[in-house]
């Protein structure tokens, strides 16, 4: 088995977390392959990617951080699709529920297949008329506004073809069960079970005193 391994280095104790990480495989015979924007803190002869080769190299995904790391691990996987373990080193831990008091049983755990991957919904974009994303989707949620200028602007929401209703707002924000407890949440959103088949649609200062978010 190989892991791969992101990490967000800003936080004090991650440099701890990666060292036992390091023992651990070398007891266990596992390979590791690490971003090779960690480098200077690993060292050593080791295997150093850019993020968008672990994914083809490594069967597990590691991220030490907390849920923005997680995204970004996300991002990286993409496609390749590999299970992503979280191990939460950061502030925010809706994503990552392993800590690292737990780490070595964690990484036991997935080197004997003893665990239960998670599918969680995303969201794909497609702009009529514009040009193509690399990569249309997003596990969290995706935004529309004016961009840096903040301005309020005038939407209509279909679902399907079926009219919901107009905003007046700086913006929407359509999230997934999994960014529920993000920026959505940040204006007023429900919380969502992470695995439930639904989206939520949020107002961002919305000019109108009954318009709220809708699920």
């Amino acid at each position: 088995m190989r892991l791969g391994i992101f990490a967000n280095m800003d936080r004090p104790d991650t440099d701890k977390v990666i060292r036992r990480i390091i023992n651990w495989a070398e007891q266990n015979d596992v390979a590791l392959c690490f971003s090779e924007s960690i480098s200077e803190m690993v060292g050593g002869q080791r295997s150093f990617l850019p993020p968008g080769e672990i994914p083809k190299k490594a069967d597990v995904v590691v991220s030490l951080g907390g849920d923005g790391t997680l995204l970004a691990t996300a991002r990286a996987v993409g496609r390749h699709g590999n299970p992503i373990l979280g191990i939460n080193v950061g502030s925010l831990g809706f994503l990552t529920q392993q800590t690292p008091n737990v780490l070595e049983e964690a990484l036991t755990a997935v080197l004997e297949k003893k665990y239960k991957i998670e599918k969680r919904m995303m969201a794909k974009v497609r702009i009529e008329g514009g040009s193509k994303m690399d990569y249309p989707y997003a596990l969290n949620d995706v935004v529309v506004d004016r961009g840096s200028v903040s301005r309020m602007i005038h939407l209509d929401l279909f679902a399907d073809d079926y009219f919901i209703c107009s905003y007046a707002a700086d913006g929407l924000i359509i999230s997934t069960p999994t960014g529920s407890t993000a920026y959505s949440l940040a204006v007023g959103g429900p919380i969502l079970h992470p695995l439930m088949g639904a989206f939520i649609v949020s107002p961002i200062s919305a000019f109108a005193l009954t318009t709220r978010p809708i699920v």
